[in-house]
């Protein structure tokens, strides 16, 4: 399932490379990931504001649900893709691997 056009190519790629690689967001889609509701409004540009339906919806759809719900699963995520870049830049490093 793609991401409608309702939203910037920006929010796009930091949705991507939050989920992919545990990436830092902006504040507007960080708000989204966290379920601040009243935040996520309050932050939105106009073309942001109008695809907040198509983004929830991709959300809830086709990204993991350990890596939006809350600001600890957030981070958790973050902290996750992190080691996991750690590790493959490094598979045979037995301390990094103890932690997975």
């Amino acid at each position: 399932m793609k991401i409608k056009n309702e939203l910037s190519n920006a929010v796009k790629m930091s949705l991507m490379n939050y989920v992919n690689e545990g990436t830092p967001t902006g504040n507007f889609l960080y708000s989204v990931l966290t379920n601040n509701l009243f935040e996520a409004v309050g932050r939105a540009d106009e073309k942001s504001l109008m695809g907040l339906p198509h983004l929830v919806k991709f959300i809830y759809n086709e990204v993991p649900c350990g890596c939006y719900g809350s600001p600890e699963k957030v981070k958790e995520w973050k902290g996750y893709k992190c080691l996991e870049m750690i590790v493959k830049d490094d598979p045979m490093n037995p301390e990094l691997i103890s932690t997975l």
